[in-house]
């Protein structure tokens, strides 16, 4: 097994958006995102500001994070968190 390398990692994250739906993203620099999002340079989350961070995972690579984001996606954000047992935002 290798040692996890930050410097490859991405994150998968959840934003709840001002209109009350989700958006499921991947990136590999969260905080840059999130200010974009909040700041309109994200096509999809431009017209939902703010947007609030509820969720995010870290992954070794793109390549898993894709596949874990497009798993959330398929399965719908609320219910995946809510399958974790986490509190979900009206």
């Amino acid at each position: 097994m290798h040692p996890f390398n930050f410097d490859d990692a991405v994150y998968v994250y959840v934003l709840y958006l001002n209109n009350g739906h989700y958006y499921t993203g991947i990136t590999n620099d969260l905080c840059k995102r999130l200010k974009n999002h909040n700041s309109g340079l994200s096509k999809y989350t431009q017209f939902y500001r703010p947007v609030h961070l509820i969720y995010c995972e870290i992954w070794p690579n793109r390549i898993l994070a894709a596949k874990h984001e497009r798993y959330i996606k398929n399965k719908g954000a609320k219910q995946y968190l809510s399958s974790k047992g986490l509190y979900i935002l009206p």
